[in-house]
């Protein structure tokens, strides 16, 4: 399950990412943002 699961997030933020995390290790501007929140 992912970290931030209690979060709330746009619907276009999370297709987003889950069409980011099935393309592969691609690290974007939103994953590197959410990477630095789970950091936190």
């Amino acid at each position: 399950m992912r970290k931030n699961q209690n979060v709330p997030e746009p619907a276009a933020e999370a297709s987003k990412r889950e069409a980011e995390k099935a393309r592969g290790p691609y690290i974007g501007p939103e994953r590197r943002r959410h990477k630095r929140v789970e950091l936190d």
